[in-house]
């Protein structure tokens, strides 16, 4: 045994003792790239100060939990860096002043943030609290603990689009930045969460950028035992111990290594997807009516706007109504002919004003032919979320049928007879034209 492999064993063990945890030795494992190996490389090399992020729910958002005993471990076994943990204060809105773990003997600090608040899911980081949660740090790694507030509510493709959705925007704000993604624990008296495990099993599958942190299959491995939880799905100390174990294991298991976020830092989400079928994307306005390419219906105010726009840019699309209202674009015969056969892949970067009613807007995609077809998804899940941020909203895999004659993409400023203003900054649609690299 390697002194260092020691030291890591020694550590982790007084971790579990200080907090009452029984906990395995680390997996032996052949070492392997994951989203843990950048700042396992970054740690070693110690140039600089790291930083990780820990967004989550109920489940990681107390002390002994999840997201605090990620960084004691990183206290306990990296002594030259100074160890800080911060916790976001969902009712301030921002992060409380930090507390040090540990004291390193060299300059260089690692900086733990945990964004877990009960009740909360990714979207819920999309909105208001992105600026401050997300967008004010720069991590070098970000882990997602999401999945028992939706299991309940979606099915496995509605919650793959409500984590793909997240997902994009976390790296439209970091891009490239690597994702751990929890794999949850069953809920102990039925599998409703069979759903969300699916979803995510999809996701990892299409986007090598994501690893998974599986605490799920231990839970089924051991039968769902009673021990494991306090009640049908928060966990006891033996419980938290497994899904200590896991993420651990699969941090010890990860590789220290430089190769791993050069391949990170390039976007499989627009590259694979080629060239951008919509016509017209800025959706430039020709005397106040939407130009060519789309349609306009509904008695609604479609016009620029130089108040609103996304970053350095001049304008946004507006598109306010009282009442249902949408610009709409049928695919022509050269758009139908790229698309037939394949799956298509349809979004745009959004704003939606804060205070409106729920699903203020609704991006949907529709198709004739066989198994003809039509799948949307909402700017906004719940009043609240996602609203006053840009992000970015996608329909992905939607299938498109070789005998298609009609596709058609819409964008609503209000998809029901409530108001609703929605401001666009740039639409996309394409098709996959390549396979994912799985290396």
């Amino acid at each position: 045994m390697s002194r260092a492999f020691a030291v890591f064993l020694v550590s982790v063990l007084a971790v579990s003792v200080a907090l009452g945890l029984t906990v395995s030795s680390p997996l032996r494992c052949s070492p392997s790239l994951s989203a843990y190996s950048g700042i396992k490389s970054l740690i070693d090399a110690n140039t600089r100060d790291v930083t990780h992020l820990f967004l989550g729910d109920g489940t990681s958002d107390e002390l002994g939990e999840q997201a605090h005993l990620m960084a004691l471990h990183y206290a306990k076994i990296y002594r030259k860096f100074s160890v800080h943990y911060f916790s976001f204060n969902s009712e301030a809105g921002r992060y409380d002043e930090p507390v040090e773990l540990s004291k390193g003997t060299g300059p260089h600090v690692i900086r733990f943030y945990n964004a877990s608040v009960f009740g909360s899911n990714l979207i819920n980081w999309l909105g208001v609290r992105h600026k401050e949660a997300v967008e004010s740090i720069e991590p070098d790694v970000i882990d997602l603990n999401f999945g028992i507030n939706i299991a309940a509510l979606m099915d496995a493709e509605q919650a793959k689009k409500s984590f793909l959705d997240g997902i994009m925007q976390l790296w439209r704000t970091h891009p490239g930045v690597p994702i751990a993604m929890h794999l949850q624990q069953p809920f102990r008296d039925d599998d409703k969460m069979a759903s969300v495990i699916t979803a995510q099993l999809s996701l990892a599958s299409e986007f090598p950028q994501i690893t998974l942190v599986d605490s799920y299959s231990p839970f089924i491995e051991a039968g769902k035992r009673v021990s494991l939880y306090i009640n049908d799905f928060q966990t006891t100390t033996a419980g938290t111990a497994k899904l200590y174990n896991s993420r651990r294991d699969v941090f010890h298991c990860s590789n220290s290594s430089t190769l791993k976020q050069p391949r990170l830092g390039r976007s499989w989400i627009n590259t694979r997807l080629g060239e951008n079928l919509i016509r017209n994307a800025s959706l430039e306005t020709i005397d106040g009516k939407v130009g060519s390419g789309w349609a306009v219906y509904g008695d609604g105010d479609y016009s620029y706007d130089t108040g609103n726009a996304f970053g350095q840019r001049l304008y946004s699309f507006r598109l306010s109504s009282e009442k249902i209202a949408y610009v709409e674009q049928l695919f022509d015969a050269d758009q139908l002919a790229a698309a037939r056969g394949k799956k298509l892949w349809f979004g745009a970067r959004v704003f939606v004003e804060p205070g409106g009613p729920a699903h203020s807007g609704i991006l949907r995609v529709s198709h004739d032919g066989t198994g003809a077809k039509t799948a949307s998804e909402s700017f906004r899940f719940n009043p609240g979320d996602g609203a006053g941020y840009w992000r970015d909203v996608h329909v992905p895999d939607f299938e498109i049928p070789h005998d298609a004659s009609l596709v058609a993409v819409r964008i609503y400023g209000s998809a029901n007879d409530e108001p609703g203003t929605v401001y666009v900054d740039s639409v996309r649609g394409g098709v996959y034209t390549e396979e994912t690299p799985k290396d």
